[in-house]
């Protein structure tokens, strides 16, 4: 076969001469596997599947932490081993975070009003947090 055969613009030609179609077919085929990973749906609302057996919600403003049902400041319990999770949600612009100085934990301090931040933790003995 002669070079200025594969100049014309009917491919065919190239996917019927043997050393040229695999390579153009595997060029196909990455093309293919590219695009369909870049436009496949992503899952950016992963289920969290962690058990927890206290969850606590809590609104944070300078005025103190809220409970959903409007308690200031409520009283959180656990139990030895019971997996915790506390989460503050900033209604204001101020900064806040949660510190439990007697097991050394600490979560990050938020500002901006709507954001959150939560500790996760273990309770090593029943208590009021």
């Amino acid at each position: 076969m002669a070079y200025n055969q594969f100049l014309s613009p009917d491919f065919s030609k190239i996917l019927q001469h043997p050393t040229l179609f695999f390579p153009m077919r595997l060029l196909y085929l990455f093309t293919a596997l590219l695009v369909g990973l870049h436009f496949a749906p992503q899952n950016s609302h992963a289920q969290d599947t962690t058990r927890i057996d206290r969850d606590y919600s809590l609104e944070a403003s300078m005025l103190g932490y809220f409970s959903a049902d409007g308690a200031r400041n409520p009283t959180l319990r656990a139990n030895k081993g019971d997996k915790v999770r506390i989460k503050i949600t900033n209604v204001e612009l101020m900064t806040h975070d949660i510190a439990l100085e007697k097991l050394g934990i600490k979560s990050k301090t938020i500002l901006e009003k709507g954001t959150n931040t939560s500790i996760i933790f273990i309770a090593d003995k029943s208590d009021v947090l």
